[in-house]
């Protein structure tokens, strides 16, 4: 991952429960971005 947003906007990603998703959203929750 190279962006990350640090401004405190929720992040909204779309085909969450996928296979790009299902990995993409645990990690984005790690690092304490707000994913809707």
């Amino acid at each position: 991952m190279g962006v990350a947003r640090s401004d405190g906007t929720p992040v909204l990603v779309t085909g969450a429960t996928g296979y790009i998703g299902g990995r993409l959203v645990p990690r984005l929750l790690e690092k304490g971005v707000h994913v809707r």
